[in-house]
């Protein structure tokens, strides 16, 4: 009986990676999946799963996709743009969107510039041998 249900995970979970999915990275970290609809910009797809605040890097995201990445500003892409001329930035299925956050953000600068790079996922405190 348990392997019927894991098959059947395993279906579900491969039918929803084939969807019309976009995902958020936050500081490198997936935190959401993200239905696409291409009628929605970017601030309309985004507002439900993730709310910029005052840690919010602004003048930096990141959309890869099956093009490359793409650098952009974030807080002009989070914003209701009325003009119609305006460049509308959107997701579209299979992007990755990633944000960064200030205290991540100066590690990952301070890695470039130093040449010193800091594992973000060690949990031991910097303790060796645990």
């Amino acid at each position: 009986m348990p392997q019927i249900r894991i098959n059947h995970l395993i279906h579900w979970f491969s039918k929803f990676v084939e969807s019309n999915v976009a995902e958020i990275y936050l500081d490198g970290v997936r935190i959401a999946y993200i239905p696409v609809d291409q009628d929605k910009e970017l601030y309309e797809s985004v507002k439900n799963f993730y709310i910029p605040s005052a840690k919010t890097i602004y003048d930096l995201a990141l959309i890869e996709n099956k093009n490359g990445v793409e650098a952009f500003d974030l807080r002009f892409a989070m914003e209701k743009h009325n003009n119609p001329n305006h460049y509308h930035q959107k997701l579209a299925k299979g992007d990755r969107l990633f944000i960064f956050e200030d205290k991540f953000f100066s590690q990952l600068i301070r890695e470039q510039v130093d040449g010193v790079f800091y594992n973000t996922t060690d949990r031991t405190n910097g303790r060796k041998g645990s």
